[in-house]
């Protein structure tokens, strides 16, 4: 069993990547490119196409066009076919 030290330290690390790492503060599926587009926290802009992507493999454009960013904004979920990034 883990003490409270531990599991302080833990939190204060979590706290500490979550306040200055970059996150996903936007997210879409661009029709043009075909690609699921980004934005991050830092200002950085990343994209990537959905067959790439375990759980995306096979989805429609339709199905891509619903993104939810976690609270965190270090992961995404695409509602129309139940994944998660």
């Amino acid at each position: 069993m883990k003490s409270n030290d531990s599991i302080e330290q833990a939190n204060r690390c979590a706290n500490t990547i979550q306040a200055h790492g970059p996150r996903a503060v936007s997210a879409r599926y661009d029709p043009k490119t075909g690609r699921i587009v980004i934005h991050l926290s830092s200002k950085l802009i990343v994209s990537f196409a959905p067959e790439d992507a375990q759980g995306l493999e096979n989805a429609r454009p339709s199905q891509l066009r619903e993104i939810e960013i976690s609270p965190s904004g270090f992961g995404l979920h695409f509602p129309a076919v139940d994944a998660d990034l």
